[in-house]
């Protein structure tokens, strides 16, 4: 019986390859052999590849003209005129003029005033473009042009390069609006308002505008635990003048 089974298996292997075989001529028959074809690429040169990071940084896209400080020997102790005058602006210790007319300035996509500019220096930017025609549209009133400058920090924060062996440069993110606590809104008529409220902070609103001789309506609701409750108020004016009150109720 052994012997049958392995002549069986012999038989189906070898008519299994028979069949591959003949698929394989098939294909062979029908196929047609190309000419040869050749294909070229452009390897990306390394400017290639800088400008396209660069570009990657802006709102925009690519420049009408780009001023790349890392092409520049030397240009840390350049000044911020001397490198305007290179794009083709005319720039004063006053002021700045392309084309008969006054270009808007965007400090790491920041629209600034010329006075917030004109003490930088190479050492502090890494690259600065000018936009004319469509893409100056990105600002109102660019139609004279605008002069966008990127700092080395990305953040309009000019960075020292002058610091003590040991220490290191950190920047912060600025001032966070945190989340708002959980506060209940009793006219709901899905809140279970069986359920004990036992919240020791009331209300939390991060955001409050009011123009000058205007009052703002903020209303909350009160926990149930009876106690002294504090209220504490601070702000900034516009002019950058901190507000701050402090006042106390009590749930009885």
């Amino acid at each position: 019986h052994k012997s049958a089974l392995k002549k069986t298996v012999v038989e189906k292997y070898i008519e299994q390859s028979d069949n591959i075989h003949e698929i394989d001529s098939i294909y062979e028959n029908s196929a047609q052999r190309l000419q040869e074809i050749i294909i070229r690429a452009k390897k990306k040169t390394e400017k290639e590849k800088r400008n396209k990071k660069l570009d990657s940084l802006t709102e925009y896209g690519f420049p009408t003209r780009r001023l790349d400080l890392n092409d520049i020997v030397g240009s840390e102790g350049t000044s911020i005129l001397n490198l305007l005058r290179r794009l083709g602006i005319t720039a004063t210790s006053t002021s700045i003029t392309y084309r008969n007319g006054t270009p808007k300035i965007l400090l790491d996509d920041f629209l600034v005033e010329f006075e917030e500019i004109v003490n930088l220096t190479g050492v502090d930017i890494e690259f600065i473009d000018l936009l004319t025609g469509p893409s100056a549209s990105i600002i109102e009133g660019g139609g004279s042009g605008v002069i966008a400058i990127y700092t080395k920090t990305g953040n309009g924060v000019v960075r020292s390069t002058n610091r003590q062996p040991g220490i290191i440069n950190f920047y912060t993110q600025g001032f966070y609006t945190a989340k708002e606590f959980y506060s209940p809104d009793y006219s709901d008529s899905f809140v279970d308002k069986t359920k004990k409220d036992i919240r020791t902070t009331l209300h939390w609103e991060p955001t409050i505008t009011v123009n000058e001789n205007e009052k703002a309506e903020v209303s909350f609701y009160t926990s149930d635990v009876k106690s002294d409750y504090a209220i504490e108020i601070e702000g900034l004016s516009d002019t950058g003048v901190p507000v701050y009150h402090y006042s106390t109720f009590t749930v009885d």
